[in-house]
């Protein structure tokens, strides 16, 4: 809708009318001025200036008009995107690696109970244990608590599928008889695993 040159020109005198009731409220109250004849006298030089520079306004709105004024703006509807829908694959969580994960990965499965016990006994199922110095210094390291593990594998014996590797291939050459935990050493058969 388009509005004519007299409907701006009574906006703008509204406008400078609040801003002249604005100037004479804020000089009340900064002032604490309650005395007429003293905020006729402050506030007659705003006043005047206002009313100077009004018809200068409104000789230019109606002289000179402005095509971004009185043209009609058009509105265009803007359609926001949408974003392409993403398809997102579930991964499946790998396997918790503990002790007993590297038994199943090892040993052959009519040896899983058995292995299990081991790792059981001698580490808790806890993979990066490292125990107290045994009576000639060394220590036990891992999954099946490999002796001087650290020794002989560095860090690798912390690994549960590598310390189980190794246990796998001492029991090959000596069955169970390594971990004292269920072959101990009086030659007592508790787990009947020796």
């Amino acid at each position: 809708m388009e509005q004519s040159s007299f409907d701006q020109v009574g906006l703008l005198l509204n406008q400078v009318g609040s801003f002249c009731l604005y100037i004479k409220n804020f000089l009340e109250e900064k002032y604490q001025l309650k005395e007429r004849i003293f905020i006729s006298k402050c506030f007659r030089p705003v006043f005047s200036f206002c009313l100077l520079l009004l018809p200068l306004i409104c000789v230019l709105l109606v002289a000179l008009p402005n095509k971004a004024i009185t043209q009609e703006i058009e509105v265009q509807e803007v359609q926001p995107e949408i974003a392409p829908v993403v398809e997102i694959q579930p991964t499946v969580p790998e396997p918790l690696k503990d002790c007993y994960w590297a038994v199943e990965q090892v040993f052959p499965q009519h040896l899983w109970s058995q292995a299990k016990l081991v790792v059981e006994l001698e580490s808790g199922n806890r993979p990066y244990i490292v125990s107290k110095p045994n009576r000639n210094g060394t220590t036990d390291v891992g999954c099946f608590q490999l002796n001087r593990g650290l020794e002989f594998y560095g860090d690798s014996a912390l690994d549960p599928l590598y310390n189980t590797q190794v246990a796998y291939r001492m029991y090959l050459n000596r069955g169970w008889r390594p971990w004292y935990a269920v072959c101990p050493i009086d030659k007592s058969n508790p787990y009947g695993m020796c």
